[in-house]
């Protein structure tokens, strides 16, 4: 499906409907300033599929100095492009940090025993 979807525009992303309600914290960081509505409201997942070149500008138009994009899809945003967002699993492992990786080590260890 995201091959379809991104053929079209400048391409997409794998995302997920958020169902958790979400918090936003109060600048201790430790109290509940306000709930979020997450109407309209998507998880990003992995992959997201971009016209290279399109990208390759997206990243290169970055800010100096400033955070890196979180993924791909922001530095599209950023020059101006709304990429499509394309229904993935929910349960769709996103490998992004050690504890990531040892939980993907650890499914795939279980699914090769079964």
């Amino acid at each position: 499906r995201l091959l379809d979807a991104g053929a079209v525009g400048c391409g997409g992303l794998l995302a997920a409907p958020v169902g958790d309600t979400l918090k936003r914290a109060a600048d201790d960081g430790v109290h509940v300033e306000a709930t979020v509505p997450r109407a309209g409201l998507w998880r990003a997942l992995t992959p997201q599929m971009f016209r290279r070149g399109q990208l390759e500008t997206a990243l290169a138009a970055w800010p100096r100095g400033a955070a890196p994009p979180t993924d791909e899809a922001q530095a599209m945003e950023a020059i101006g492009h709304a990429p499509r967002l394309v229904e993935g699993a929910a349960d769709n492992l996103k490998v992004t940090t050690a504890a990531d990786l040892a939980l993907a080590t650890f499914l795939l260890t279980r699914k090769e025993t079964r």
